[in-house]
């Protein structure tokens, strides 16, 4: 039987009973410090994004043969270091799109619509029926930006659905790709973020889109431009969102994501009515989680038993 620590609590049930070879400890979320007490006790890490697995971490797992990502990104985890040591690293890329995309459109409604600010004013007494008037979805210009999994059910969803135009930035995937998906047209980034009423961000944390929305960027856009961010917090200067809603240089705001999680108190962006804020819970529905976890352990199985995983991140 092969030793599994999981950092991520609440696992379905249903899922883990079905894998009887592994012995799952699922402790939750865990320090450095304490990983480092008993993690040479493990063949297999079922992990979160609240710690960086690094060069000291995979040193001191004497048994680890592999380490999942219980999700996509893998920022959280130094690749090189784990080849060293000849640790495989896995993801679960897909299985919790669908989860991530209803709650993507779900905070364009929400915030389009003003349910937020109605809500509180409902609960304090009021009658704000002609307050804080919102507007549709239908045929609106969606801007995706990134179209990988999650972003092509955001942009499908939208366009079969509310029958939106969608303009989509995404360098990596062919112009054909997108118009036989959504009907829809890859155009520069520039264009799309200055076209777009609803701007639906999903895309990691690299180099390259670290800060992509920045004042400059928020200045170019519709002022009443509704941005949802489910991909990562780091792509977006929380100080200039902060102040663009504030200045009216934007509509709204809903993110699921932030560049430090929790948020620190003083986070200008906790004090404006008008960001939807989740604690970067998009994914955890018990659909997606069960779909995750089961993708996840048949990885560590094939790991174990010497096969090549499905979802290998280093080769």
């Amino acid at each position: 039987m092969y030793k599994v620590l999981s950092l991520v609590k609440g696992l379905p049930k249903e899922v883990v009973e079905d894998f009887q070879q592994l012995y799952i400890d699922e402790k939750g979320a865990m320090t450095r410090e304490e990983l480092l007490k008993v993690i040479d006790d493990y063949d297999g890490i079922i992990a979160d994004d609240s710690i960086q697995y690094d060069y000291g971490i995979f040193g001191q797992a004497k048994k680890l043969k592999v380490l999942t990502r219980f999700g996509v990104g893998v920022d959280n985890v130094n690749i090189e270091d784990a080849k060293k040591f000849n640790v495989k690293i896995t993801n679960v890329p897909g299985e919790n799109a669908e989860s991530v995309a209803e709650h993507a459109i779900g905070m364009m409604i929400a915030a389009s619509k003003n349910f937020v600010t109605l809500d509180k004013k409902m609960k304090a007494g009021g009658w704000p029926r002609t307050e804080a008037l919102g507007f549709e979805l239908a045929s609106k210009t969606l801007g995706q930006i990134g179209f990988g999994n999650i972003g092509k059910i955001v942009a499908q969803k939208c366009k079969f659905a509310f029958n939106m135009n969608i303009l989509v930035y995404d360098p990596f995937v062919p112009h054909y790709e997108v118009n036989n998906l959504v009907y829809g047209k890859k155009c520069s980034f520039d264009y799309v973020i200055a076209n777009s009423d609803f701007i639906s961000v999903n895309l990691p944390a690299t180099k390259e889109t670290r800060n992509m929305f920045s004042m400059k960027e928020f200045k170019k856009m519709k002022k009443n431009v509704v941005i949802v961010n489910t991909g990562r917090g780091e792509v977006i200067v929380e100080e200039d969102l902060a102040e663009a809603l504030k200045n009216r240089e934007i509509f709204a705001a809903g993110l699921d994501v932030l560049r430090k999680e929790p948020p620190d108190k003083d986070n200008p962006l906790l004090k404006e009515e008008r960001v939807i804020l989740t604690p970067h819970s998009a994914s955890f529905t018990p659909e997606a989680q069960s779909r995750v976890l089961r993708a996840a352990l048949e990885d560590q199985m094939r790991v174990f038993e010497g096969k090549e995983p499905f979802f290998a991140v280093n080769k």
